[in-house]
């Protein structure tokens, strides 16, 4: 419980937010063209967390967008992707991958 705790995030601190994509794209060489968090819905209910969603745009290789989504899946903040989708991206060999997820928040 106190791993979890630790790890979840503040909405008001969007530069700290902001800054756990930033590391992941460091560490993974793939790019962040687009990265947007959102205001948290009015309807959640939950008495002691708070979905702290984003809308983000992943662009690289293959090797580089997966790594990212693996930083995503196994990093601290718990996150959970609602939606996504991927296309090759026009005159290289990369992908971009867009993603919508939700990051658990302190109520």
């Amino acid at each position: 419980v106190r791993r979890i705790e630790d790890n979840l995030v503040v909405e008001a601190n969007l530069a700290e937010n902001l800054w756990y994509f930033y590391n992941l794209e460091e560490q993974t060489k793939a790019r962040l063209p687009e990265l947007h968090q959102l205001n948290s819905p009015s309807t959640d209910s939950s008495p002691f967390f708070r979905r702290v969603p984003y809308t983000l745009r992943i662009a690289g290789t293959f090797d580089q967008a997966s790594a990212f989504l693996l930083g995503l899946e196994t990093g601290p903040r718990l996150v959970k992707i609602t939606s996504f989708g991927f296309a090759h991206q026009t005159g290289g060999s990369g992908i971009a991958l867009d993603l919508t997820l939700e990051m658990l928040g302190k109520k």
